[in-house]
This record gives C-alpha cells, sequence and structure tokens, in this order.
C-alpha cells in the first residue's frame, strides 16, 4: 500500500455532485444509462471509468431472451467509453435466473464484443462470478480484465461462513485492474453503498491488501458532504 492508490467517486448523472468533489477525487466513475444525457462530462478534466448497466436495468448478461437488451446496453457503455476516453468499462456478468441463463451465455457476449477495456466485477453469492475461481474462469474464457468489489466479496465470505479479508486476499492474486469500496456491516445482507461513517470493515486491514498503483471507486452514498469525509477517511490508511 502507498501513496500511488487513487480514490474516485461514483455519480449516474450527478454534474453537481462531481463539482462538489473535484478537487478531492483523482477519477470520476459514471453509470452508463441509456437516455441520460452525459455532455455534462465535458466540464471536467478528470479520468473518466464507466460502469455499464446491470440488472437494476433489466440487463442480465447471462440471460439468452435479452440478448439484443444486452448488447445495446453494453454498446452505449463502449460508446461513452471512446466519447471521453476511458480505458476502462465495468460489467456484471449476470444471474442465473431462469432456463434461459447461463454463464456460456454471458462469456459470449464480451468474448463477440473483444474489447480490452472491459473488466468483469464479481458480484454477490448467486450471482455470476462471486468465487475467485468462477472469476479466473470467466475471464480466460471471456478474455476480459477484472474489477474487484470488495463489498460483494465480504458478503460472499459472510455467507459462506469464510474469513472476509482471506477471500479478499485470494481475489487480490488474480490482479484486478480496478476496485469498488464502500462502508459495510460486517453481514452477509446486501446494504448497500454506505459511508465510513457506518461501517464495520476494519480500513486499516483491507488498505493492507490493496497494492500499490490501486485505482479504487468509493461506492458510498449520494451525499457530497458525507463522502467528503469518506474520500479524506480513506487517504489517512494510503
Amino acid at each position: 500500500m502507498g501513496n500511488s492508490i487513487k480514490l474516485g467517486v461514483k455519480t449516474f448523472d450527478s454534474k453537481d455532485f462531481l463539482r462538489e468533489l473535484e478537487s478531492r477525487a483523482d477519477f470520476f466513475e459514471i453509470m452508463a444509462i441509456q437516455g441520460k444525457d452525459c455532455s455534462f462530462l465535458r466540464d471536467f478534466s478528470k479520468p473518466i471509468v464507466i460502469h455499464a448497466e446491470h440488472h437494476r436495468f433489466g440487463v442480465n448478461y447471462a440471460d439468452n431472451a435479452k440478448c439484443e437488451k444486452n448488447l445495446q446496453s453494453l454498446e452505449f457503455a463502449l460508446g461513452l467509453a471512446r466519447e471521453y476516453n476511458s480505458g476502462k468499462v465495468i460489467v456484471h456478468a449476470g444471474r442465473l435466473e431462469n432456463e434461459s441463463c447461463s454463464v456460456a451465455q454471458a462469456v459470449s457476449l464480451i468474448r463477440s464484443i473483444n474489447d480490452e477495456r472491459i473488466l468483469i466485477e464479481n458480484l454477490p453469492q448467486n450471482y455470476v462470478c462471486s468465487t475467485p475461481e468462477q472469476i479466473q474462469n470467466f475471464m480466460s474464457l471471456a478474455g476480459c480484465g477484472f474489477c474487484f468489489d470488495i463489498n460483494h466479496a465480504m458478503q460472499t465470505a459472510l455467507s459462506n461462513n469464510l474469513e472476509p479479508y482471506e477471500f479478499i486476499e485470494r481475489f487480490i492474486k488474480l490482479n484486478p485492474k480496478h476496485y469498488h469500496l464502500g462502508g459495510q456491516k460486517m453481514n452477509s445482507l446486501c446494504i448497500g453503498h454506505m459511508s465510513f461513517r457506518d461501517s464495520e470493515i476494519d480500513m486499516k486491514k483491507v488498505m493492507e491488501i490493496i497494492p500499490d498503483g490501486a485505482e479504487i471507486t468509493l461506492e458510498v452514498t449520494n451525499d457530497a458532504e458525507n463522502t467528503k469525509y469518506d474520500i479524506d477517511f480513506v487517504r489517512k490508511f494510503i
């Protein structure tokens, strides 16, 4: 761990939020929502990371019945990446919800795009790519990189009575190209993005595991003042 670690903040479409955090953040992560105007990004000089739509937006890469919708969503995200010179497009592989779903379908979609900017994110238990082994296999088959969501990993570990910090170290061995980190209670529930004011994570232990050069999006709250606190809080451990 060292001062080469960079911290970013995430928004769907709030220019005001980014303006408030501009002096503290090293980069911005943007959710690529189809139909949203992202032209406000031209007002900033920070590097941009793109996150493609996921299940909340009706997208499921693992579902063959949603193939056209999935492809349109991913192409929209890649288009934003081209427009704003982003080198990273983070995606969720999805969930095996019915008979039309498979890991092979998600692999096929990403492999067909063949874009080195695509990073597959590990998800909580019951989603595709929730373990280090599943992530490693998916990357090998799809030819993509890896975005490590530390909170998702903790949820999976706690759901299976595994030591969460040791579980995190297993993901780190896969050389993530990007990281997500937010506040979290130490249980298996998917609570949502939480400020570090309310978190039970041992931040010192987490930041000792994360390697130099990491780029970490803080997935916390949408409140600018809380997020200022969260960035300053994490920087104390860098």
